[in-house]
């Protein structure tokens, strides 16, 4: 695992008032450089200073690099990451500062973590639901995006619909129609979708392709559908550049095993370390494409330059099928002790069976995503 971070305390906070508008300005005294970002009735937000070195991460492609297909000749080689500080925003930033990009985090770190923040990236502290904000980040100049802030929890949507939705399909629009609105060349956009969007569709032993039956069973399923509706929508009426990015079940570093729906690898394997049973919804025969967080994240970096009006999405998986008993099983035998499996009822709005068809991903961004085995051992 990875060793958390702390946040350096050498950065100045002041916040100056001109009239109706707020101005931002921090100090950064480790390397004297002064930034200043003027944003129209916003509340206040934070920016980290860029001091600490960066550590390298695991990835399949030594030296992943973002191509521009429309670089404006003024380009600032500058990144917007929305959920930067989460589980895998927070890889992805690293990644891009490890290129020398310039990444922005726009982040709410209502799931996001400040440990998880690379201090070379400049964080502004907000919501995508504050359209000014939006708008203020983007006409700073970007030459493109990753967005990946949501409340992801099915369970989540599925408790508090309105207000998930409201987060994960209209933040969304909120950032599309700056990307339009505020630059004069397209800002490509790569955006976190979701296998959720194929519902009940998957078969046992059959690879879902991009082109199958949608069939969204739980409000966020719905809500990652619709974005890419609004994607394609936005590129026919108002050039927007965009790729979906459909996740199958992501695992890895900094995935939080104490939250209460983490991702089923962190979390049987705390339960394994902490010799405490294992909780399996369903029978355990429901079978999941896991796929490595680094495995993301040079995915996206190499989807970028796909983005385009026609809105393309492609499955992030690795094309293996694994069933969650054979998961828990696989865990345990690697980590020696064995301990007790416990059954409970299947949760709401989850499907039978998803397994990723990767052939488009594969001829699209020339990255093979490596089989998980590897990685729970």
């Amino acid at each position: 695992m990875t060793a958390k971070r702390s946040i350096p305390a050498e950065v100045e906070f002041l916040r100056l008032r001109e009239g109706p508008t707020s101005r931002m300005v921090f100090r950064q005294s480790v390397n004297s450089c002064v930034s200043a970002i003027s944003l129209q009735n916003f509340p206040t937000f934070r920016v980290l200073s860029r001091a600490t070195p960066i550590r390298r991460l695991h990835s399949t492609h030594p030296n992943p690099v973002i191509t521009q297909t429309s670089k404006p000749k003024s380009s600032s080689n500058r990144f917007l990451v929305t959920g930067g500080a989460g589980f895998i925003g927070s890889h992805l930033v690293d990644s891009l500062v490890q290129q020398g990009r310039e990444v922005v985090v726009l982040d709410n770190f209502r799931t996001g973590k400040r440990e998880n923040l690379n201090p070379k990236a400049t964080l502004v502290e907000g919501d995508l639901l504050d359209q000014p904000l939006v708008a203020a980040i983007v006409s700073g100049g970007l030459d493109g995006c990753f967005h990946l802030a949501a409340r992801p929890i099915i369970q989540d949507t599925i408790q508090h619909w309105r207000s998930c939705t409201e987060s994960n399909l209209l933040g969304t629009i909120n950032l599309f129609e700056a990307l339009c609105e505020n630059a004069v060349h397209p800002i490509p956009v790569a955006f976190a979708s979701s296998c959720s969007v194929y519902g009940s569709s998957g078969l046992k032993g059959k690879p879902i392709q991009e082109s199958d039956t949608l069939d969204p069973q739980s409000p966020y399923a719905a809500d990652k559908l619709a974005c890419e509706l609004h994607a394609k929508a936005g590129g026919i009426c108002r050039g927007l550049h965009s790729i979906g990015a459909r996740f199958f079940n992501v695992f890895g570093e900094r995935q939080d095993p104490n939250s209460t729906y983490s991702g089923v690898v962190s979390k049987f394997r705390k339960n394994i370390a902490t010799q405490e049973p294992i909780t399996i919804y369903g029978d355990g025969e429901q079978t999941r494409d896991f796929i490595h967080v680094s495995n993301i994240v040079d995915l996206l970096i190499q989807a970028l330059p796909i983005a385009s009006p026609e809105a393309p999405v492609l499955n992030f998986g690795t094309g293996t099928a694994i069933t969650v008993n054979v998961l828990a099983q696989t865990l345990m035998d690697a980590a020696n002790p064995q301990v007790p499996i416990e059954y409970k009822q299947g949760r709401e709005g989850e499907v039978r069976y998803s397994q990723a068809d990767v052939s488009k991903v594969i001829l699209e961004t020339g990255c093979r995503p490596e089989k998980p085995f590897a990685y729970f051992r």
